[in-house]
């Protein structure tokens, strides 16, 4: 039985060590739906390519608006794309950050 439980957390730690990693994207937002917890931003590498991804778990600098820079961790999920934090660059200093 004993081994049979270290067996079963070994396995547990093994899947949970093995999830994706987020990807990150840095670009210009085209709009922000605070009800909706929608985000659409346009790649800067690619100007062409937008995202819309949901911020329902995402954690957040200061609040995005059109026009801003930010750079946001996502991850693929079944539903689309899910932005696991969102830096807002242009209004860094409003949260703190360097001067």
């Amino acid at each position: 039985m004993r081994i049979l439980l270290i067996a079963m957390a070994f396995t547990a730690l093994c899947i949970a060590a093995c999830s994706p990693a987020p990807k990150v994207v840095q670009g210009t937002v085209v709009s922000h739906d605070i009800a909706g917890k929608v985000l659409v931003l346009r790649d800067d590498l690619a100007p062409a390519t937008t995202y819309e991804l949901s911020l329902q778990d995402a954690e957040i600098g200061a609040d995005p608006v059109p026009g801003d820079t930010v750079r946001v961790a996502y991850l693929e999920r079944d539903t689309g794309l899910a932005a696991t934090r969102v830096m807002n660059i242009t209004r860094q200093e409003d949260v703190g950050g360097k001067k």
